[in-house]
């Protein structure tokens, strides 16, 4: 049962996160970023994660800018956090 409970909420998560970046680019994006923070960064200290070549890279990808860019890393570093803590 709390296998399945952690597979809808990661579901969920990732309907979140493609919905926010639908908003300003494409909901793949959202699902990059997602992957990237839950595979590669620490959530929990942010503030000692590089960008810097996530922002480059999906910037011309996606063609966004690289302000809202950094705002839709923090947007989905907050949701997978809220979601974590259900």
């Amino acid at each position: 049962m709390k296998l399945e409970y952690a597979c809808s909420m990661n579901q969920r998560c990732i309907l979140m996160v493609r919905a926010e970046a639908g908003a300003i680019a494409h909901p793949d994006l959202g699902e990059e970023i997602y992957t990237a923070w839950v595979e590669t960064m620490d959530l929990a200290s942010p503030n000692h994660v590089d960008l810097n070549n996530w922002i480059d890279v999906l910037t011309v990808k996606y063609q966004v800018s690289p302000i809202s860019l950094r705002a839709l890393f923090e947007a989905i570093r907050l949701i997978i956090n809220w979601y974590g803590q259900i």
